[in-house]
């Protein structure tokens, strides 16, 4: 599990140049979450790196490659601290999400 202090996101904005795919390389996750904004860390998508291969750096947004279908971006799953984990694998088998939000219990 990674802390959200040091995880590193996306934004659906962000232009998908060379930069940004080095970034990407850097992170060295296959999961990568997006964020709404800079401002409003709400995790909206998680991407999946390996829908980037094929995928050359361009001057076209994360949310234009998207929309266009050509890379993956999955819906990330929210729980609570105290969700029992076989809830949760089985959420995981079916293949809806691959990457979970731990949001603690208020």
């Amino acid at each position: 599990m990674t802390d959200i202090q040091k995880v590193e996101f996306l934004t659906m904005d962000v232009v998908m140049n060379e930069r940004t795919f080095k970034k990407i390389k850097e992170i060295g996750f296959s999961r990568i979450p997006i964020i709404y904004d800079s401002e409003n860390k709400w995790v909206i998508g998680i991407l999946m790196a390996k829908s980037l291969i094929g995928v050359g750096p361009s001057d076209k947004t994360l949310r234009e490659l998207f929309v266009r279908g050509e890379v993956t971006i999955k819906l990330p799953l929210y729980l609570s601290e105290s969700s029992q984990l076989t809830s949760v694998m089985k959420q995981f088998k079916r293949g809806y999400s691959h990457l979970a939000i731990v949001c603690k219990d208020e």
